[in-house]
């Protein structure tokens, strides 16, 4: 996640960069010469989160593939806002969430990611709730909710993809989020924390069935 967030200062709030970080020298923290120049670094930075050469030089690798895509380019290159924090409510509760970056008649979510190959962006796409996410930032920014979105997708290996999340993406996250939501509220008001997965078993009893398909 650090690191992450380091891709998305590189790429998206380059002018923040010597703000938010400090850059040493690559360093061995286990031996003692590299424990005392990492102390020492802590206490220079101020509050600024230290990384080493490396790291910095891999976001920058990372940038410089994303800018060189030419898909990547044309997203980033419409940006007039990053990081645009929003808030609003649904379902009874408060949320708040930070858009990556928006455009004229766009939103794009940069996401590092372990493989950005297509393939495996499509399988992680629902795995980890990216369209909830997408649908929430939607929803929650009224004025910015007929806007196209897009997940920009890096990896540290030099990969890049870029991905349009449609309507049927967005309907069926709609519907999750629904289900989901209203769990919750039960499980809070009836105090129903115990029965953990037993709402999505498709049966009254609570019992889930593993059978193999012959």
């Amino acid at each position: 996640m650090e690191f992450g967030t380091l891709v998305h200062t590189v790429i998206l709030q380059p002018d923040l960069f010597d703000e938010k970080y400090l850059v040493i020298q690559n360093i061995n923290k286990s031996t003692k010469e590299g424990k005392a120049i990492w102390i020492e670094a802590l206490a220079y930075a101020q509050g600024r989160k230290v990384i080493q050469a490396n790291e910095w030089q891999s976001a920058l690798n990372i940038k410089a593939m994303a800018y060189s895509n030419a898909p990547a380019n044309q997203l980033l290159m419409q940006l007039t806002e990053t990081e645009k924090k929003i808030e609003w409510k649904y379902k009874g509760y408060d949320w708040t969430g930070y858009i990556d970056g928006i455009g004229s008649d766009i939103i794009v979510d940069l996401k590092k990611v372990a493989d950005a190959s297509p393939s495996a962006v499509r399988r992680t796409f629902f795995k980890m709730g990216y369209h909830r996410q997408a649908w929430l930032y939607l929803y929650g920014s009224e004025s910015l909710r007929k806007r196209k979105y897009y997940i920009l997708a890096v990896d540290e290996s030099g990969g890049v993809s870029v991905h349009f999340v449609d309507e049927t993406a967005l309907k069926t996250a709609e519907a999750e989020l629904e289900m989901h939501l209203n769990y919750f509220k039960e499980c809070t008001i009836l105090d129903k924390w115990h029965m953990n997965y037993d709402f999505y078993c498709p049966n009254d009893n609570g019992l889930f069935t593993i059978k193999k398909q012959l």
